[in-house]
Parts: structure tokens; C-alpha cells; sequence
């Protein structure tokens, strides 16, 4: 037997909750009026969470940049976060990467020479700021030499250094190559294949400087990190043939941010020297690159020379050194550098 439900069946009882369209239930109707529903009392409202930590969404912009690495050794063994300049460890460990499809040549999917969007050119960099200049005067030496002349990195030809500075710049995900030696074939393949571009657009790309995302767009960065790094590889070009002796005469700016970076960098690249060395100016400016008992070795030159020097580039140098023989062939035989 079924029952329809109705008003004496005792089933709905009471309500509070008025609805015009229910069966066998007397309908009040009333204007104007609100109509409530019930709800269990004692029900908390939505819980007010406590404030937490989460991802920053924002670029890192220029911190810890100054404290990345400014040149790089013959062995081409390139640390990307050296402690030179007081590394407080709170670098970012990774950079920003540029958008893709921005116009540019592709390799990969990866976008690497640009074909001119507005930040192509370092316009924001002062005529007087020197890691700028040394970039132009780099990238001058490059243009003379031509694509397939000699360098001081060991294998390495004019179109090879262009190619590594491009990579350096605008590649930070290849950078993992430089320390972990299992992934430096993607480095060594990416650097080969973007040598092989045409030789106008690699030495444009280089001089137009890093991509706009890039911490060293900004001169103080840009000093920090670059200018040791564009005066080695200038040098690198101008005495591709080996042959000792400077090819040109530096400026006093120049000359002085060369000291400053080796009062700052020299015992870190004379670390395994087994005796003391210390590196001194026509001027008698002296710098203890390496402490020690005894007289040790004495290594004089102008700052550039007394710099690539302690690069490991010491054959092409010009400097005269003092010491006993047994001293002397002892630094020489000892590896320089950051690597």
C-alpha cells in the first residue's frame, strides 16, 4: 500500500522553509518576506589560515649577480659562481630564462642571436663605463682578426670565444656543463654549432651585450662581473699568434680595474703555489699573491701582464721574474687560475 504524503502524515512536520511548488503541504504565502532556512548552530565559519612562506613570482634582478664569475681559465673550465666578492650564498641558482620566439635565430628551441628587439643594444651603459669598453674594443679585435684566427685558448679559434661569450650570456641552462663533467657535451655541442652562424651576427650579438633580463645590463654588475672577462679575451685575440708582449697601450681606467681585480683575485689564482709569490707594478705597487716562508718569487709587470699571468696565460706575457731557479721553475710548473 502506498500513501501519498500529506498534511496528517506527521513526515514534514514544521517548517521554516516555505516553497510554493511541494505536494500535499499547505502553502503559506507571504510578501516581501525573506525565507529562512535553518542550519545547525555552533558551525564555525571558514578558517582564517595562518600566513606561509611561497615562491617569489618576480625576477631576482641584480642580486648576488656581482658575485658570479669574471673571467674565465685557458682550460675553459668556467665556474659560473666563483667566491671572489664576499659570496654570502644568497645568489639566485638560476637566472631568469628569455621568452622564446621573441624573432631571434633559433637553435633547439632556444632562442640565442637576436634580430634587434629594443634591448639588443646597451644603450643604458655610460661612454665611460669600462667593462663596456672593453666589450667594444673585443668585439673590434674580433672583426679585425676574422672568424678563423688562433687565440690563447688552447683549440679555440676567434669564432669559438665569440660563440662561448654569446653562450655565457644568454645560455645560463647550459651552464651546469662548466662544473658537471657528464653534462658538458651539450656546452661543447651548443658552442660548436653557434660558432658555425655568420660571423657578422655572432660579433653584433656579443657587442649588443646580454639579453634585458640579465643582471649585468646594469654598469655596476656589469663591471663586476665582465670587465676582468673582456680584457682576457681581448688579449686572448690580440696575441692569438703566442707571441709575448702587449699590442696595445690600456688606459689609466682600464689599468686600474685590472689592479683592483687582482689585489682582490691573485691568491685565489696562486692558491696551489708551494712557494710565495708577489706580484709587483713598474710603480712599485705590490700585491702577496702567495704566502710563505722564504724569499720566494717576485713577478714583475704591468697590471694586464701580471694578470694574464695568474690566468695561465703567463707565455704570453711580458714580466720579469726574481727568485732563485728552483723558485721560479716551481711557479711556472704550478696551474694558475680559478679552475
Amino acid at each position: 500500500m502506498v500513501l501519498e504524503t500529506g498534511p496528517g502524515t506527521g513526515v514534514a512536520g514544521r517548517t521554516d522553509l516555505l516553497d510554493g511548488d511541494e505536494q500535499g503541504i499547505a502553502v503559506a504565502v507571504e510578501r516581501d518576506r525573506a525565507d529562512p532556512l535553518d542550519v545547525t548552530a555552533g558551525v564555525p565559519l571558514a578558517p582564517v589560515l595562518l600566513a606561509g612562506p611561497r615562491p617569489e613570482g618576480h625576477p631576482t634582478s641584480g642580486q648576488g649577480a656581482a658575485q658570479g664569475l669574471v673571467v674565465h681559465p685557458t682550460e675553459h673550465q668556467h665556474f659560473q659562481g666563483v667566491v671572489l666578492l664576499n659570496d654570502g650564498g644568497d645568489q639566485p641558482g638560476c637566472i631568469a630564462r628569455k621568452a622564446r620566439c621573441d624573432g631571434g635565430i633559433e637553435s633547439g628551441h632556444r632562442t640565442i642571436l637576436p634580430s634587434g628587439p629594443p634591448w639588443s643594444t646597451m644603450t643604458s651603459m655610460p661612454a665611460t663605463h669600462v667593462a663596456h669598453l672593453e666589450r667594444d674594443r673585443f668585439c673590434d679585435a674580433l672583426e679585425l682578426a676574422g672568424p678563423v684566427a688562433p687565440t690563447l685558448c688552447e683549440g679555440w679559434l676567434t669564432r669559438d670565444l665569440a660563440a662561448h661569450v654569446v653562450l655565457r650570456e644568454r645560455r645560463p641552462d647550459l651552464a651546469a656543463g662548466i662544473l658537471v663533467p657528464g653534462l658538458g657535451g651539450r656546452l661543447e655541442r651548443a658552442q660548436a654549432e653557434l660558432a658555425q652562424t655568420a660571423w657578422e651576427s655572432l660579433v653584433s650579438t656579443v657587442r649588443g651585450g646580454p639579453p634585458f633580463w640579465h643582471p649585468t645590463r646594469f654598469s655596476a654588475v656589469d663591471d663586476a662581473v665582465n670587465t676582468i672577462e673582456f680584457v682576457v679575451h681581448h688579449e686572448d685575440v690580440l696575441r692569438g699568434d703566442g707571441a709575448p708582449g702587449p699590442r696595445r697601450r690600456p688606459d689609466a681606467a682600464t689599468s686600474k680595474a685590472v689592479w683592483g681585480a687582482l689585489r682582490r683575485m691573485a691568491p685565489l689564482m696562486f692558491r696551489r703555489s708551494q712557494v710565495p709569490v708577489t706580484l709587483r707594478t713598474p710603480e712599485g705597487r705590490s700585491i702577496t699573491a702567495a704566502k710563505g716562508d722564504g724569499p720566494g718569487v717576485v713577478i714583475a709587470g704591468a697590471p694586464i701582464e701580471l694578470l694574464l699571468t695568474a690566468y695561465g696565460r703567463a707565455a704570453a706575457a711580458l714580466t720579469h721574474w726574481e727568485g732563485s731557479e728552483e723558485d721560479i721553475a716551481t711557479v711556472r710548473g704550478t696551474r694558475l687560475g680559478l679552475a
